[in-house]
């Protein structure tokens, strides 16, 4: 603990930032630290109601020719429909479809590949 804080700290392999040095001059980041105030304390959440969770399962797809790979999330609604969220545009729905295969399909079309497994709202 430092000054009434607990520190915590990662190495990455690649430049997660940089810092200006002058105008024109940056200083790549490779280190990241969080600062916990020990002070603070934590509650827990109450727990979801299962019953108001509207998708049945997630699979992250990833687009492994582009560096960083782009990553989108296939989510199967209780509704019955299928959508494609992207992350990086605020969890915006770019492609949806009344079945799997469809959705499947327009993700393979794109070249992007299903990281295996799947996370179920069931299982949550």
């Amino acid at each position: 603990m430092i000054r009434g804080y607990e520190r915590y700290g990662l190495y990455f392999p690649i430049a997660i930032g940089y810092r200006l040095t002058t105008e024109t001059s940056k200083i790549s980041l490779f280190y990241g630290e969080l600062k916990i105030n020990a002070k603070i304390s934590t509650t827990l959440s109450p727990a979801l109601d299962q019953a108001e969770n509207p998708w049945n399962f997630v699979e992250v797809w990833i687009d492994p020719m582009l560096f960083p790979p782009n990553i989108l999330l296939l989510l199967s609604h209780t509704s019955g429909s299928y959508c494609v969220y992207d992350p990086v545009k605020e969890n915006q729905i770019i492609f949806s479809g009344k079945t799997y295969e469809e959705v499947r399909d327009w993700l393979a079309e794109d070249e992007y590949e299903p990281i295996e497994g799947r996370l179920l709202a069931s299982e949550l």
